[in-house]
């Protein structure tokens, strides 16, 4: 896990799709959820691994907290870059940052969540320094 937070952001482009808007045609908050989550797995990829590998060595990420702060929302079909990385481990927990932003760089929304990995077995926090790969 300390790999992780040796290599730098990732990041990806994506236009906003029709269902990920509300009525009102604005990124819904639970699709910034969503959009984090997958460039967070697609990040995870890129160390050789997977949230689905891991479930199957019996390890889950947990999120203990996450705070979303929003600048501004994207509509339908606009074009948004997509960045994540890993800024620090302290104890059991690591921090990975989101940042959605627009075509011009302009940030629109700022995700700090603090993670942690569950072992199913016995159900206690593993410290990222444990974790192989």
């Amino acid at each position: 896990m300390g790999a992780i937070l040796e290599k730098t952001a990732y990041e990806t482009e994506i236009a906003v799709s029709t269902f990920d808007v509300d009525r009102y045609n604005r990124l819904k908050i639970s699709s910034i959820l969503k959009y984090n989550q997958e460039i967070g797995e697609i990040h995870l990829n890129e160390f050789g691994t997977s949230s689905n590998k891991m479930r199957d060595e019996g390890l889950s990420f947990i999120f203990t907290k996450i705070k979303v702060l929003i600048h501004s929302l994207p509509i339908s079909g606009q074009k948004i870059k997509l960045t994540t990385w890993c800024s620090e481990l302290k104890g059991v927990r690591f921090y990975r940052n989101y940042i959605i932003s627009d075509e011009n760089g302009q940030i629109l929304t700022e995700t700090k969540a603090e993670v942690a990995v569950l072992n199913h077995a016995d159900r206690k926090i593993v410290r990222p320094s444990e974790i192989k790969g």
